[in-house]
């Protein structure tokens, strides 16, 4: 008898528990459900230098009751019939100049080229995104690239997760460069002009069961925020550069980081360098600014003249970084190194409460003290907007 009450009251797998922080205390499903892929699209062809836009292709809408932790994308490119001098491990990634995902409510959750979303998955996830090295003149070589909800440096990545509810549609659209109509994708080395290439896409939605409740407080806090800054090409290289990146203040707007990437401009094909939209615009990857600061009218230098050695030892921590300061030779340009690559994170406490609140805010500016003639400078936010208040 004893043995049957301990039993009776142990909760059972879908018992509810109280809500944290609720008076109220509403009931909230303990159990949580496996996450699950869902193919939305296979096969389906990506041109040159053209806007692919997918509209209702997405599973959502109210009632769809599931969150999403991401979206993912494969590209497959068949080469044929090809001879190279140069080529760029990576290079589909830089093919994919534009990556911009807009909700129904007109929320832009990301705004951003492939190469940038490429090293940002590098952080969030600590791995290297999957792709195919192009070693060969001729074959089929596969890239993945994800639009990450769960941010995993966060101590709750779930914060994030996507209300599939809440939206009557999503606009996926994905810009590539080269020629309009052309046969060759510049971005992956120098082909012979025999050469024909052809691209597709697959599309997958990464979700779970766990739909949202009526209560706002199992929702997720946020959406997130993943955009990339107008790039910069100062014609002043003398020291303390003061132009810098504008940057939007919203009561709704957090900053979890910044990632910036610079380069020399240059014509090099097959050189993979900063982000950028430009079509045929390359560049070579130099670690060419220092004494970079972050700052507001109200606190001046948050991050005040940082130097390119500590940038340097995150790269290392955050990145993984396989090389280190220089690229091998003899043509082979691997799109996985980190040079130029300056990154500096506000929430290293994993803790939403840590990240910069960009309300109330003016003269939000990111800048740098010395650079190098001729370079280029690209930067991405990301961040995230509240979906109710946290502050």
């Amino acid at each position: 008898m004893v043995l049957l009450v301990l039993l009776k009251s142990v909760p059972s797998f879908t018992d509810s528990v109280p809500n944290e922080g609720s008076s109220k205390m509403p009931n909230v499903p303990i159990a949580k459900y496996p996450l699950e892929e869902k193919m939305l699209l296979v096969g389906e062809p990506l041109r040159n230098g053209v806007t692919t836009t997918f509209r209702n292709l997405f599973p959502v809408g109210k009632g769809a009751g599931e969150t999403w932790e991401r979206i993912r994308m494969i590209i497959r490119v068949t080469t044929a019939t090809a001879a190279m001098t140069t080529f760029d491990e990576a290079g589909m990634y830089k093919w994919i100049k534009r990556v911009l995902l807009k909700t129904s409510d007109g929320e832009t959750i990301v705004d951003i080229p492939g190469t940038a979303l490429y090293h940002f998955n590098r952080w969030n996830e600590q791995a290297n995104p999957t792709h195919d090295n192009v070693t060969a003149a001729n074959g089929v070589f596969m890239g993945v690239l994800d639009i990450p909800f769960a941010y995993y440096f966060l101590r709750k990545p779930e914060d994030g997760y996507l209300d599939s509810g809440a939206y009557s549609d999503l606009t996926l659209q994905i810009t590539t460069g080269a020629v309009p109509g052309g046969a060759i994708i510049h971005d992956m080395g120098t082909f012979a002009a025999t050469t024909t290439q052809t691209a597709t896409i697959d599309i997958s939605v990464i979700r779970t069961k766990a739909g949202m409740f009526d209560n706002q407080a199992v929702k997720p806090l946020f959406v997130p925020y993943l955009i990339n800054l107008p790039s910069i090409t100062p014609t002043n290289t003398n020291a303390n550069f003061r132009g810098g990146f504008p940057i939007e203040s919203s009561p709704d707007l957090g900053l979890f980081g910044f990632i910036i990437k610079t380069g020399i401009l240059s014509v090099t094909a097959g050189v993979n360098g900063a982000f950028n939209f430009h079509n045929g615009t390359i560049s070579t990857e130099t670690d060419s600014i220092n004494g970079v600061t972050f700052g507001d009218n109200v606190i001046p230098n948050l991050v005040d003249n940082k130097q390119l050695d500590s940038f340097r030892l995150e790269r290392h921590r955050d990145f993984r970084e396989i090389y280190p300061f220089t690229a091998p030779a003899a043509g082979f340009v691997p799109s996985v190194s980190l040079i130029g690559t300056y990154h500096h994170c506000f929430v290293r406490d994993g803790s939403i409460y840590s990240a910069y609140p960009t309300g109330n805010k003016s003269q939000i500016r990111l800048w740098w003290n010395a650079g190098t003639a001729g370079e280029q400078a690209d930067c991405i936010l990301y961040g995230f907007r509240t979906k109710r208040r946290l502050y």
